[in-house]
């Protein structure tokens, strides 16, 4: 197991992630890279460029491991968009038998 860390980008905007999660898996790299995205999206900051959004993946000793983008295109009326995602559901938890 080994510590990513899911950096956010949005055109101008960016936020690095200090803190990561430990996990197992490429498969477990994606999928929380993705709902990162999809959440991000969903948040609707202001000044956030969202047709360029990336969350990109990096090791502890700061290699790049994966890259999510993520294109939204809004047409409309000027206000801002909330999409309707679903909430992101409860990880597993364990538990200890007796």
């Amino acid at each position: 197991m080994q510590r990513y860390f899911f950096d956010l980008s949005a055109g101008a905007w960016q936020c690095r992630d200090d803190i990561g999660l430990i996990l197992c898996s490429q498969d477990e790299i994606r999928a929380e890279a993705t709902r990162t995205a999809i959440a991000f999206a969903g948040a609707g900051l202001s000044g956030a460029d969202l047709s360029d959004l990336k969350v990109r993946v990096r090791d502890r000793a700061g290699e790049p491991v994966m890259t999510v983008s993520l294109a939204l295109t809004v047409r409309g009326p000027e206000e801002p968009v909330r999409l309707g995602l679903a909430p992101r559901p409860a990880r597993p938890r364990m538990v200890r038998a007796a």
